[in-house]
């Protein structure tokens, strides 16, 4: 009669680890699972902001891309002798185009 209760004892403890064992690896698994899930939402949010702020660069940069080129003009020109108004062309253009750009980021 001992030597069935301590076989069950044994048994009964195996039994206690393998299914303490599953608990865990189950449990583990769907934590991760939790992890990753919330993770994914966080780079979807991340990546909507990054292409809004891209967004709203490009339309500032096709605002200023005419300014731009006359600046990379005037300074790949190399000579003075019919060079572009550069002054002239900051106060009038970039000026009077940049402020509703700007605004538009800002919000």
């Amino acid at each position: 009669m001992m030597e069935f209760q301590t076989s069950m004892q044994e048994f009964n403890q195996i039994l206690i680890g393998i299914v303490g064992t599953v608990i865990g690896g189950i449990l583990g698994y769907l934590i991760r699972v939790l992890i990753e899930h919330r993770l994914a939402i966080d780079r979807i949010k991340e990546n909507i902001k990054i292409t809004e702020f891209n967004k709203a660069v490009a339309s500032i940069r096709a605002v200023f891309a005419p300014s731009l080129s006359i600046l990379y003009l005037a300074r790949k020109h190399g000579s003075t002798h019919e060079a572009p108004n550069v002054d002239k062309h900051l106060r009038d253009a970039i000026l009077e185009q940049s402020s509703a750009p700007i605004n538009q980021f800002k919000n």
